[in-house]
């Protein structure tokens, strides 16, 4: 409906992104896009309908969406987000469920069998829980949260599940982190529009790149790429 709003769809999932200015369009936009799912022979469940404010302290509260439950955690594409974007919570859901792999490891382990399938399962199962989406919250994450991804690879070590000479959690996260910057060079990937506009160089630079550089904010998993390309 409006401009200024975006709308996202994965499947059976829809995200509506509203900035704090336009929040007033709403009940417009619940309204059409239930218009539209009837259309297509769907139905948009209110009830299962959450919303969820990101705002800064110092900004005045924002009115709730009649019929609409505000929730201050949502899971989106398996990702918990809390509005003050610490991701603690997801990492806490992480570890959870880690711990119950571990479980399932431990108890294969006493049936018998070897280490070198506990150590192939354990990177089947455990590593790509603790890297799923990570280039997506990793700039948020605090030193403790990141302190506490990294005991799970301590505590498979001690298990003999992972080694200590295998690479720890930062240096796992950048080789995806890399892996996705490469793989999006490429105009069909569908995060290549992300990439800002490339630039022009007549001139030599001892760390070269064709991106003109955004604000730094390393947060935010293209700068943080394209930073890094710069220093290294």
């Amino acid at each position: 409906m409006s401009n200024l709003n975006a709308y996202f769809k994965y499947a059976d999932d829809g995200y509506l992104v509203v900035p704090g200015d336009n929040s007033a369009s709403i009940p417009l936009e619940i309204e059409h896009h239930s218009r539209w799912a009837a259309n297509c022979n769907l139905k948009l469940n209110i009830a299962k309908t959450n919303e969820i404010v990101f705002k800064q302290r110092t900004c005045p509260p924002v009115p709730s969406t009649p019929g609409v439950q505000r929730v201050e955690t949502m899971k989106a594409l398996g990702v918990m987000i809390d509005n003050k974007l610490t991701f603690q919570e997801h990492i806490s859901y992480v570890i959870v469920n880690c711990s119950q792999t571990f479980f399932a490891l431990r108890t294969l382990k006493h049936h018998g069998l070897s280490p070198e399938m506990l150590k192939n399962i354990f990177r089947s199962t455990i590593i790509p829980k603790l890297l799923y989406a990570a280039p997506s919250f990793w700039g948020f994450l605090t030193v403790s949260a990141i302190s506490q991804l990294q005991a799970v690879l301590n505590r498979a070590a001690r298990f003999q599940y992972y080694t200590k000479s295998d690479p720890d959690i930062t240096r796992l996260v950048h080789k995806i982190e890399e892996d996705l910057f490469m793989k999006i060079h490429n105009p069909d990937h569908v995060l290549h529009y992300l990439l800002p506009d490339e630039k022009e160089n007549h001139y030599n630079l001892r760390n070269p790149t064709q991106f003109k550089l955004p604000y730094k904010d390393e947060r935010k998993f293209i700068n943080r790429m394209l930073f890094r390309n710069i220093r290294h």
